[in-house]
């Protein structure tokens, strides 16, 4: 992974944190929902004052997103959190409005988008790969020729 995806420093540990409570709450909000449609009706209630803290996490991660970046962090936590607000606000307001047939499958995408997120939050550089190096290949391998020609240099000669 580059290195300027990774997060390093006090302001990456803030925003793993964030994320990774994030996720629970999303977690915690799926289980709340199972058991409200098993019929424990007032766990509904609950679903609704757990959506107001996810609400607010989204924006507790957008603000770690942001002090990581303006203390020369990568920008993709940023970024991501603000996808992320603008669909929980739809979330909660498809929830609110009963309006399931987009609030369930919304709910189920958040969770795996932020499961992948808070995987992305926790990876560590590649120890035996020099700072500012790709672990990834390039989009296209350079293949030599014999003579040592790759097809740049043939196209460059011709």
């Amino acid at each position: 992974m580059p290195e300027d995806r990774v997060l390093t420093g006090r302001a990456g540990w803030v925003v793993r944190i964030v994320v990774t409570v994030h996720l629970l709450a999303v977690f915690t909000q799926s289980v709340l929902a199972g058991r409200f449609l098993s019929g424990d009706y007032d766990s509904l209630q609950l679903h609704l004052i757990n959506g107001m803290v996810i609400l607010g996490l989204a924006v507790a991660q957008f603000v770690a997103g942001a002090v990581l970046r303006r203390a020369g962090g990568p920008v993709w936590p940023q970024r991501a959190a603000i996808r992320v607000l603008v669909v929980e606000a739809l979330q909660f307001s498809f929830g609110y409005e009963r309006i399931t047939a987009l609030h369930v499958p919304l709910g189920v995408m958040l969770i795996v988008w932020l499961t992948m997120l808070t995987g992305r939050a926790w990876q560590r550089p590649d120890p035996g790969r020099p700072p500012g190096r790709s672990s990834r290949r390039p989009g296209r391998a350079l293949v030599r020729r014999r003579g040592g020609e790759t097809p740049e240099d043939a196209t460059e000669n011709r």
